[in-house]
């Protein structure tokens, strides 16, 4: 994409984003760590819409949580009375396993500045990606890992949360109180900050492929439409 095309769809996201900010009281977050992958990669922004009424997201969404002084975007597994398990194979949700099934590679070139858990091949990292299927019927993309887990209730007061990079992953409990908001969607991506004093050179590291994704996945045509987005990363 030419730099000035990729400079002018920058400045539009941001103008957009702030509009959609301030018309929604919903707040940004940046993603900083490889726990999300491969859904929320490290330069995401997130849009996060706050939570009203004491009303909490649905098992299965992206949350934005409170983890001592940082905040941290996380995946909600459990809501309190939930009996929750892991196996090798994924995870057992009241003594059922979630269906998953593999799908395409998690691939990123060397250049990508992302975390690689393999040794890479040929400047590539190539990491084996399953899709695990909720109980009414969404999905997620995960990386597998983690070891297996007893089932036991989630305690009153407590949410279950665990990040999709699975590998060496351990489902935690934390308190309610700690939820700030649910993430809907990546606002824009980029490789690297620039300071506003060179604005344009933003379009220099823009990820496109990743602007506007939603987080919320569902089946049938919007999983395929999301399929084919992923394949023009």
């Amino acid at each position: 994409m030419p730099a000035p095309l990729r400079l002018l769809l920058t400045l539009i996201v941001l103008l957009g984003a702030g509009l959609l900010v301030g018309a929604s009281f919903a707040r940004t977050h940046k993603v900083t760590g490889s726990a999300m992958m491969p859904t929320l990669w490290p330069g995401d922004r997130l849009l996060v819409r706050p939570l009203r009424g004491g009303d909490l997201p649905a098992r299965g969404a992206v949350v934005l949580v409170q983890d001592g002084p940082v905040l941290r975007a996380t995946r909600l597994i459990g809501l309190p009375g939930d009996r929750i398990g892991a196996t090798e194979s994924g995870l057992r949700f009241d003594g059922r396993v979630l269906p998953r099934f593999r799908v395409a590679d998690f691939v990123l070139p060397a250049t990508a500045g992302l975390p690689c858990p393999v040794a890479p091949t040929g400047g590539t990292c190539r990491i084996a990606r399953y899709r695990e299927m909720t109980r009414d019927g969404r999905y997620r993309d995960v990386l597998p890992g983690g070891s297996a887990r007893p089932d036991a209730r989630v305690p009153a007061g407590q949410m279950l949360l665990l990040g999709d990079a699975r590998g060496g992953a351990v489902p935690r409990l934390v308190p309610l109180e700690t939820l700030k908001g649910r993430a809907t969607k990546i606002l824009w991506s980029s490789t690297g900050e620039i300071g506003w004093t060179r604005f344009w050179r933003w379009g220099e590291t823009l990820r496109p492929g990743r602007i506007l994704l939603p987080l919320d996945r569902g089946t049938g045509e919007a999983k395929q439409r999301d399929d084919e987005r992923r394949r023009s990363l």
